[in-house]
Parts: structure tokens; sequence; C-alpha cells
């Protein structure tokens, strides 16, 4: 009983899904009716009846309907078929981009980890390699980094209780040098490839927000100085190297302003930083030389390194590095004016003679 019930579904399956196997019931009510008309050639007393016609006729004709309904739905259902195959490759496309988008969220989420806790937890020898590997990055990768690490809300603290937590102000800038280092060489990376209106566009605003930054830390950290006998001498020599990159990341901020034209908008910013460094007193002799070194990447850029690419080679330059250092002073002096910078603290601080 079930067997014969499933044959009979599949039979009826077929019937509906293959309607081109009725062209026998054509062929058969087609073979009927022309038997019955054939019939006409004999006597007048053995013609068929008129019903009998009617029938064979009307069956013929059912069967070729149903057989040309049955066709054209069969056509239609697989033109609908045909056609909702692109339709459905696009959605599979859709999703399966969205598949990859999460996998390189995710993949990004992973290297975010593993750059924070290089660059957090790990020795110093890490940091640089983390910092050596962020330089290669895109620079629309550093933005995002920066605009969160050199954030203003995180900025250094002046109350006493702030001033007194010495080391960590002085880790909160060791863990910034190689950040700051990176941002350089992703600048530069970026400035022998593309145009320089377009790096400037993307790196201006990290460069500012490191420049800004250390116009506010510099100082503390020379405050600091009296209270670095506390601290280890790794965290001491990171902090040196954290104020050499800041000197250099507004020497690469000035060269770029110049190659993308907007030079008069970088002596704004550099204006306030010269500011505040030119009223402070020279710093002690623990930090002499990494702040002398940090001014003298800016002022040696001022006159000498006009552009990314360009480095002073002393040993064949025409001038030495303190007739070089005072000359870029000068020329920095000419561009900005007396307002708002002591001049003579600058040199005071720099060693330079009037």
């Amino acid at each position: 009983m079930q067997r014969s019930r499933r044959n009979e579904v599949l039979r009826g399956s077929a019937r509906l899904l293959f309607p081109l196997l009725d062209r026998n019931k054509v062929a058969r009510n087609f073979g009927r009716l022309a038997s019955t008309v054939s019939e006409f050639t004999y006597p007048r007393e053995q013609w068929p009846e008129q019903a009998r016609v009617l029938q064979d006729a009307r069956e013929f004709l059912e069967s070729c309907v149903r057989f040309t309904v049955r066709r054209r739905t069969l056509i239609a259902l697989f033109s609908l078929i045909a056609a909702s195959i692109p339709f459905i490759q696009v959605w599979l496309v859709v999703k399966q981009n969205e598949i990859i988008e999460n996998q390189a969220k995710f993949a990004e989420i992973q290297v975010y980890d593993i750059v924070a806790r290089s660059m957090t937890e790990g020795d110093r020898n890490a940091r640089l390699m983390s910092g050596a590997l962020l330089s290669r990055a895109d620079l629309e990768f550093l933005a995002g980094v920066v605009e969160e690490a050199f954030d203003s809300d995180l900025s250094v603290v002046y109350a006493e209780a702030g001033v007194n937590a010495a080391a960590r102000r002085l880790e909160d800038a060791a863990f910034r040098g190689p950040l700051v280092r990176a941002v350089v060489g992703a600048v530069q990376a970026s400035a022998r490839r593309d145009p320089a209106e377009r790096v400037w566009q993307v790196a201006s605003p990290m460069l500012e927000q490191i420049v800004r930054d250390g116009e506010a830390r510099v100082p503390v950290i020379l405050r600091l100085s009296s209270r670095r006998e506390a601290t280890g001498d790794e965290l001491d020599e990171q902090v040196d190297a954290y104020i050499v990159q800041v000197g250099i990341a507004m020497r690469t901020y000035l060269q770029l302003a110049r190659a993308a034209g907007h030079e008069r908008e970088a002596w704004e910013l550099i204006r306030r930083f010269l500011a505040r460094a030119s009223a402070q007193d020279p710093p002690a002799e623990a930090q002499q030389l990494a702040y002398r070194t940090a001014l003298e990447q800016f002022f040696f850029a001022v006159e000498l390194e006009r552009d990314l690419e360009s480095t002073t080679d002393w040993s064949t330059a025409k001038t030495d590095q303190s007739e070089a250092l005072r000359q870029g002073i000068e020329k920095a002096r000419e561009v900005l004016g007396e307002d708002g910078v002591s001049w003579d603290g600058l040199k005071l601080q720099l060693g330079v003679g009037k």
C-alpha cells in the first residue's frame, strides 16, 4: 500500500515537473480523432455519430491546450529560477564580504592587542621593535592610535599630587617615545610614495597632537629632573629618547608643512612650543644632552634640512654644528619675531652665545 502511494506521488510529481511527457496523450487523442474522422470514408450509414466526433475533437484540443500550458509553466518556472541565480550570487557575495570584514576586524583587534601589550608590558627592546613595525603601518591606522594615546584628556597633571608621582609621569613619557618614532617613520615613508598634500591631510593632525602634548609634557619632565634618582637607568634612557623624538617630530612637521605649502600654519604651532620651552630654566645636567638634541633636530631643519629626505653630513658641511644651530635660531627668530618667545632664554638653554 505504501509503495503504491509512493509510486503515485512520484508519477504525479513527474507529470507536474515534466509536462513534456504529456505529449503522448496529445498523440493518442490525435490518433483517436483521426481514426474517427477516417470513418467518414465509409458508406454513409457507417459514419460515426456527431457526438463521438465532437468528443474526440474536444479531448484532442484539451490535451493540446493542457500540453501548451504545462510546457509554458515549466519554462516560466525555470526562467524564474535562472533569473534568481544572479540575485542569489549577489546575496552570497554580500554575505561573504560581511564574513571577510568581520574576520578583518577580528584580526585588527588582535593586532591592537599585540601592539598594546608590546608597548605597555614589553621591555625596551619590545617597544623599539613595536615602534619600528608601526612605522610601516598605514597613516590612517596610526591616526587612530595617536588620537587616543595623545588625547588631551590624558595630558599631564600639574597638581602637587601629580608632580609628586614622578615615576608615573616619566613612564607616561617613556611609553610615548616609540610611538612618536613610529609616526615620524610612517610620515617619511608615505612622503616618498604619495603627494605631500595628501600626506599632510592625514599626518598633520597626528604631528600637531604630538607637538601639543610635548609642549605640556616636556616642561613637566624637566621639573622632575631632581626626582629622577628614584627611577632606573632604563627609564631615564627612554625618557631622554622621548624628548629627542619630540624634537624630531617638530622637525618633520615643519618639513612636511613646507612641502605641502602650509608653513605658516606650522610656525604658529611651533611658536607655542618654543614660547613654553624658552620660559623654562636650563635643564639639569642629566637631561641637558637629550633636551639640546631635541631642539637641535628642529633648528637644523629650519635652514639646512628643508625637506623630509635631507640630512646633514657634518663632515662635508660648510659650517659646524654650533654655527648651524645659531643660524637656525636666528632664522626662526626672523619668522616668529619677538612675540612670546624668549630667544635669549633658548640660547642660554642650548649654550649658544649671543
